[in-house]
């Protein structure tokens, strides 16, 4: 059984992996790489802050010690995004209008399958060395708004299941509230997290609820399964997870239905 959406509360997707560090990846090729075979769909370019490890380490370049940056290169609207560094390769998209529909999982996975085999190839040409998987990544952004009926943290039972309260109970509805749960995925895959606290919107300075699902798996996973293959176990994983802890109501306004027999 699969689960789909109509329409999904989801506004970001990212999917990538870190790999074993190239120190000659220099910032000069990854320009090179851009020109080559993103610039076309991805002409806007920028760096940001490097992504760091699980223990908070950066990458930093062997001869000069210094941190490089992370290049981010995203579409003319915005909503396609690459981010690479000497040591992670990642596509996100991002709903930037309202009206933007979610391109679905397919879609975004196999536009990073794609740009990661173009990756891979211009590093085989440089060097003669493929990429070398250190870990994966799957995470969905569902932010939750005035629009979608969300005001406070007094709302979060009329949207998930697992957190309903009586007000006579504690006196009153609580104000924010942070949560960090950590399960491991099917078959030893990884792990998944899921996420829900306070957030903003940066547009309008409204006070919003953040729910993030992220599914990771380390070197140990990545050694024995490609990225593809364990992006279908993770995605349904999330998806699943949404569905069960989502109320009823809610599953019914973002239009879940499932699909038997697969």
């Amino acid at each position: 059984m699969r689960h789909h959406f109509k329409a999904p509360p989801v506004n970001e997707v990212v999917i990538g992996e870190a790999f074993v560090p190239r120190a000659d990846l220099l910032i000069p090729l990854i320009g090179a790489f851009w020109d080559r075979h993103l610039r076309a769909d991805f002409p806007r370019v920028e760096h940001g802050v490097p992504i760091g490890s699980v223990d908070g380490s950066v990458y930093t370049d062997p001869t000069t010690g210094l941190v490089l940056p992370r290049v981010l290169m995203s579409s003319a609207d915005g909503a396609s995004l690459v981010q690479l560094q000497p040591d992670r390769l990642y596509v996100n998209w991002r709903k930037m209008e309202d009206s933007q529909e979610y391109p679905r999982f397919e879609a975004v996975r196999d536009r990073y399958l794609r740009i990661r085999e173009q990756f891979n190839l211009f590093l085989k040409e440089l060097s003669g060395d493929e990429l070398s998987p250190a870990g994966y990544e799957l995470t969905y952004t569902n932010p939750f708004l005035s629009a979608n009926g969300w005001r406070s943290f007094a709302d979060l039972p009329n949207f998930f299941k697992p957190w309903a309260w009586d007000k006579a109970d504690f006196g009153s509805a609580p104000k924010s509230l942070r949560l960090n749960v950590e399960m491991e995925l099917p078959g030893d895959c990884g792990k998944l997290v899921l996420n829900i606290s306070p957030a903003i919107r940066k547009v309008t300075n409204e006070p919003a609820m953040r729910v993030d699902l992220t599914a990771q798996a380390e070197a140990t996973v990545a050694a024995r399964t490609s990225l593809a293959e364990w992006a279908e176990t993770a995605h349904v994983a999330i998806v699943e997870t949404f569905v069960k802890i989502s109320t009823a109501e809610k599953l019914a306004e973002w239009g879940h239905w499932e699909e038997h027999g697969k």
